[in-house]
């Protein structure tokens, strides 16, 4: 039955699991299924869990893709060397990112964006509802980037070729132009989208650890062109505000990666549901209209018209439950303003964990 309904919380409405639940929200500190640890300060901490991606291979090591290039070395694939206007070498290492982790819960990598003292990771819950019936957004997450689609590509700007510490490293995100087939040996090359804006992060690299200012005390933090699964099989590529980043650098790539941001209700509304609701729809127009079908319009035709939109989608208390806000991001001006006390709720949380390899590619 759920390959037929595609989405498992359709398969929870037609009564195919009666232990549904929808998560709770993370704790701050609160240890997860996975092994890492929520961020729930503002340091920049770095939890280094066994669910990292590449965490198996220590920073530099010769099991890291490419171990054997030298930081900033003009042979490393993806960097350039150049000086800068006071006369000090800076460099600009270029990586992919190759792998995603997603959270196994609202706790799993969740990360305290509005500085109530908790950590969030409200996409988290949507993932570990999808589990709960059988549906895997991660095996979603790994066919995407097989597929080359929107891959992440990241370039980091530092004065330090030991890659040990820089007080003013410039690291620029950019979403790569969408191929078949991506070399992830690290000596890929890639295109950089120029439809996409690069989101630009200030921070700080101390012994390899780069962490990007936190976004809450930026006036407008930077916002990643991300693309994340959002049901059984389908992936929507979604602006996450207030992003932020955070890895341990190497020559070979980047390690034990950390992405934070939002999505905003808006971008739900409009881009999310609506993708959503075609899949849903698609089981309502069947012909003839079998116990599917009809349970499905009986759950979710809230005008009883026989078509499922994002409005009703919107009005469903399971979908609602999945998809509801869990931070106050902007004022009503709809200006960045993170309000810890949540009396407007505007944005979804999110938070995963990465890896990438060195690549080469060109930014415009």
């Amino acid at each position: 039955m759920k390959s037929a309904l595609l989405l498992p919380f359709l398969v929870v409405a037609l009564g195919c699991d009666s232990s549904y639940t929808v998560p709770p929200r993370g704790d701050a500190g609160a240890s997860t299924s996975d092994g890492a640890v929520a961020v729930s300060d503002d340091a920049g901490n770095h939890p280094g869990s066994d669910a990292s991606p590449g965490s198996d291979a220590s920073p530099g090591s010769d099991a890291s893709p490419g171990g054997d290039a030298s930081p900033g070395s003009d042979a490393s694939p993806g960097s350039d060397a150049r000086v800068t206007l006071d006369g000090g070498p800076r460099q600009t290492l270029r990586y992919v990112i190759s792998e995603i982790t997603l959270p196994s819960s609202a706790s799993a990598f969740a990360f305290d964006h509005d500085g109530d003292g908790s950590g969030e990771n409200q996409y988290g819950a949507i993932v570990a509802v999808m589990a709960q019936s059988g549906a895997s957004l991660q095996a979603v997450m790994n066919a995407s980037l097989a597929a080359g689609e929107d891959l992440q590509l990241i370039g980091f700007d530092t004065s330090d070729p030991t890659l040990l510490a820089d007080t003013a490293p410039i690291l620029r995100q950019h979403v790569a132009v969408s191929s078949s087939g991506p070399d992830f040996t690290g000596s890929g090359s890639f295109a950089v989208n120029p439809s996409k804006p690069a989101a630009i992060y200030s921070g700080v690299l101390l012994a390899s650890q780069y962490a990007s200012t936190h976004p809450r005390t930026l006036p407008a933090p930077p916002t990643v062109h991300l693309r994340l699964p959002i049901g059984d099989g389908r992936t929507a590529l979604l602006p996450l505000v207030g992003a932020r980043l955070e890895a341990q650098v190497t020559a070979a790539g980047l390690l034990e990666g950390r992405l934070r941001g939002a999505w905003r209700q808006s971008d739900v509304n409009t881009i999310v549901l609506p993708a959503i609701a075609a899949q849903v729809n698609a089981i309502a127009q069947q012909v003839p209209c079998g116990s599917s079908c009809t349970t499905v319009k009986q759950f979710f035709d809230s005008n009883g018209d026989g078509t499922i939109t994002a409005t009703d989608l919107q009005q469903s208390p399971l979908v609602g439950a999945m998809f509801a806000p869990d931070l106050d991001l902007y004022d009503n001006a709809g200006t960045w303003a993170p309000n810890p006390l949540r009396t407007g709720r505007d944005s979804l949380s999110v938070s995963l964990a990465f890896r990438a390899v060195r690549a080469q590619f060109t930014a415009p």
